[in-house]
């Protein structure tokens, strides 16, 4: 009889063909209860829900103290007796020996019978725990031990996949391709329950063609890792001043980014010069400078302009030092004393005795009125004073100006 679509169904009603496990739970008795069933029944489950409340409050309390106090004894911790045996495997490895695995426990009982401080046993947890954790996250030494590390992993990884869609019906799909063309590892898939007619269907796309797709093929070449450096950077820079037209300046980084738009980079290491990606030098500066950038340990923030004027005011290095010009302290040639052509006349060296001309170039306040003009001009006798025609006066200009000196020529004071 088929199932109605108002019943639930399960994954097993699902697959009548496949071995069912046995549930845990038993079945209750088939039949309707009588009136004092049904009465013990109700009195039952009072005081079996009063139970589990008691039960679930206990097991709280429980967790509760053994998160605070006795989580320790049920972790995976480093125990003596391997860490022992990890000493001893790791000094004859030093040594360049090999102890067989069976010879192993038997090493490390003989040594922990012996006296061994504190000391030497926070000593041996740490060397276990530390070999631990590089088991887990430690890079592989080359390309074939990566490999088989890696295939070792997906294939397990597979099978649980394969269990799990074999118990639940869970459909799922998995990719597994390498990260490197160097990579000794082959682009795997696993697909469970037609998965991958999902990618035909929805995204018309094949599901080897997606792994193909999702394959990463390109060389870490250094050329293009100073490419990556160039374009972080200066993505970061961009999103900090909010101008997207800014160029990084690593010669004048100081002035022109840090003191102009009050930001700065920090985490670039002390012995690699600050300098633009291409002139780095070797690759391993490269790289080291890249896997920083990714992993954001270089970075940008914004610059503490008060705390950072102080620190520089202080260091003496507020401002850069400009370049001395190259003729400082030389002292400049003197000039060449004036050349005058035949059609001009030299000025005179001396002034007439009879009268005192008027340099009006001369500074006037240095030049006394009352000896300028030591007489009062309503007692001035103005029949001493030459006359000239036009004619006269510009003849005197083209005879050297003594027209224009006997015009403007003020009598010598009359001494008594």
């Amino acid at each position: 009889m088929p199932t109605l679509l108002t019943e639930t169904s399960t994954h097993a009603s699902r697959n009548p063909s496949k071995r069912v496990q046995l549930s845990c739970r038993h079945r209750r008795p088939s039949g309707k209860h009588t009136e004092s069933q049904k009465a013990t029944r109700a009195l039952q489950a009072a005081q079996c829900k009063i139970k589990k409340k008691a039960l679930y409050d206990y097991v709280d309390e429980f967790y509760t103290i053994k998160k605070i106090h006795v989580v320790k004894n049920h972790n995976h911790t480093e125990d003596l007796q391997n860490a022992i045996v990890h000493d001893l495997h790791k000094q004859a490895r030093d040594r360049g020996e090999t102890i067989p695995l069976k010879e192993l426990p038997a090493a490390a009982d003989e040594v922990a019978h012996l006296p061994c401080s504190k000391e030497e046993v926070a000593r041996l947890k740490a060397q276990l725990q530390e070999k631990r954790e590089l088991a887990r996250v430690g890079l592989r030494a080359n390309n074939l031990s990566a490999g088989t590390d890696s295939r070792a992993i997906v294939n397990r990884i597979q099978d649980e996949i394969m269990n799990l869609h074999m118990r639940t019906g869970t459909r799922c799909v998995a990719l597994f391709t390498c990260g490197n063309v160097d990579d000794q590892f082959i682009p795997t898939y696993a697909e469970l329950g037609g998965s991958f007619d999902f990618f035909i269907q929805s995204l018309k796309i094949a599901g080897l063609d997606l792994l193909r797709l999702f394959e990463h093929s390109r060389r870490d070449s250094v050329v293009r890792l100073k490419s990556e450096i160039t374009q972080t950077l200066n993505s970061g820079l961009h999103c900090m001043t909010k101008n997207q037209k800014l160029k990084m300046s690593y010669t004048n980084f100081n002035t022109d980014i840090k003191l102009a738009w009050k930001v700065k980079l920090v985490g670039w290491p002390d012995d690699i010069p600050f300098v633009k990606p291409s002139d780095l030098g070797s690759s391993d500066r490269v790289r080291r400078i890249c896997s920083m950038v990714r992993s954001s340990q270089i970075h940008w923030v914004y610059l503490e302009l008060e705390a950072d004027i102080e620190r520089r005011r202080a260091a003496g290095t507020l401002h850069k030092a400009r370049k001395p010009r190259a003729d400082k302290g030389n002292q400049p040639p003197e000039a060449p004393p004036a050349q005058y052509s035949s059609h001009q006349a030299a000025p005179p060296t001396t002034a007439p005795a009879a009268s005192t001309p008027l340099n009006l170039s001369c500074g006037m306040p240095d030049i006394d009125f009352d000896v300028l003009f030591p007489l009062a001009f309503e007692n001035l006798d103005y029949s001493n004073i030459p006359t000239a025609d036009f004619d006269s006066l510009m003849s005197g200009f083209g005879s050297g100006g003594a027209a224009w000196n006997d015009l403007f020529a003020v009598p010598a004071p009359a001494h008594p």
